[in-house]
């Protein structure tokens, strides 16, 4: 490796380490493993992952004891992940339209425009009036704060929905500390980048 890239390297690598479990099935492993020792629960989101990598990546969570407290959001074979008795993510982008037809549904950010968070707003309350325990994807701390009011107003106690924060976000250790259910969702993979964006 040039010398340069090398430092490179080693300068972004821990920047990265914020952001990212890594690259493979077993970085994924050990991000949710202490995720869950600190009381939280995880979304895997993996980027270029195939669908073999998958599967080894459930039953190594399954031998952990990790998968009640895990759910992936596979890029392929999610009907194969399933049928191994994991928990498969469909992210919901927020949009005014949103039909509220599962027990769980995961509401992501459209993106950061003022209309997409007035969308994101409106299907918090659509949510948070209906049955079930949604989980609400997002890093905007204002939209942490709404979602919380919300709730309050709906009589939505703690840990009858939950709160999604990307790794790296700060605020999940104070959500928790309020009694929330805080879940950490934890790209991985070789193209790990594209999927922390979305």
């Amino acid at each position: 490796m040039h010398p340069l890239a090398a430092a490179v390297r080693r300068l972004t690598l821990p920047v990265v380490r914020r952001f990212t479990a890594g690259r493979t099935v077993s970085d994924a492993v050990d991000a949710a493993e202490t995720l869950v020792d600190q009381g939280f629960r995880v979304t895997l989101a993996g980027g270029g992952v195939d669908g073999e990598s998958y599967l080894r990546l459930v039953e190594e969570l399954a031998a952990g004891g990790l998968l009640e407290d895990t759910d992936l959001e596979p890029e392929v074979d999610a009907d194969r992940v399933r049928a191994l008795g994991a928990r498969v993510v469909r992210r919901v982008p927020a949009s005014d339209r949103l039909a509220v037809e599962s027990d769980r549904v995961h509401l992501a950010e459209r993106g950061p425009s003022h209309a997409a968070k007035l969308d994101y707003v409106r299907c918090v309350n659509a949510l948070l009036a209906a049955p079930g325990e949604p989980v609400f994807s997002t890093g905007d701390r204002r939209l942490v704060e709404i979602i919380g009011e919300r709730a309050r107003w709906y009589d939505r106690p703690p840990g009858s929905f939950e709160y999604e924060v990307p790794l790296g976000a700060r605020g999940r250790h104070a959500l928790s500390a309020l009694g929330h259910t805080v879940r950490v969702r934890v790209p991985f993979g070789p193209r790990w980048y594209a999927v922390g964006r979305r």
